[in-house]
């Protein structure tokens, strides 16, 4: 370890938690794609800092869709469904509906979600705030540094391969993985 990993360590370790929202993930230990090099390392850095994590993977924020009825609840509690969403209620029910707005368009051309955008960094703060809504296992979850056409992969060790101790850090189960969202209890009316 050199004197600059030394010292991001001993910064990072004052932290008692970290919460991760997981843009490339492989359960199954294959290739899904790639981060930049500078993003792969750091997120390498914190997996290594013996502290409690809970990473929330996109194969779980993708269950989390912001339907054209959950945005008019978010806009308006209590209002009636209609073709047309309504009044926001307040300043940041508008400044979050205009954030769904536009993933709304986005993940409909790119990527063909239809329904409505799913949650990504919003459920990483809905962790910190209301775990009970996630059911979590503790994994080893290590980030690809030097593969040609995997760098950047998450990797999480589900079958248990590595040997591990007790530990958050570099030779433990490093991280809690969220396996499933508790979808029926998230009411984004209620949230705001």
């Amino acid at each position: 370890m050199g004197a600059l990993d030394w010292e991001i360590d001993q910064q990072l370790q004052s932290i008692t938690f970290f919460a991760i929202v997981s843009i490339l993930i492989s359960l199954s230990n294959s290739n899904t794609g790639m981060t930049k090099t500078s993003t792969a390392h750091a997120a390498q850095i914190v997996l290594n800092v013996p502290t409690k994590k809970t990473m929330i993977p996109i194969n779980v924020t993708h269950t989390a869709i912001v339907t054209r009825e959950k945005h008019t609840q978010l806009l308006r509690p209590g209002s009636e469904f209609s073709a047309d969403l309504p009044r926001a209620l307040t300043n940041l029910r508008r400044t979050l509906s205009t954030l769904i707005c536009f993933f709304a368009d986005s993940y409909r051309t790119t990527f063909g979600f239809n329904d409505g955008p799913p949650l990504h960094d919003a459920l990483t703060v809905a962790y910190v705030a209301r775990p009970e809504l996630f059911i979590t296992t503790r994994h080893r979850v290590d980030i690809e540094l030097t593969g040609t056409h995997s760098m950047g992969e998450t990797v999480v060790d589900v079958w248990k391969y590595i040997p591990t101790d007790g530990s958050w850090g570099r030779t433990g189960r490093n991280c809690l993985v969220a396996d499933s969202l508790k979808v029926s209890r998230v009411r984004l009316d209620e949230a705001f």
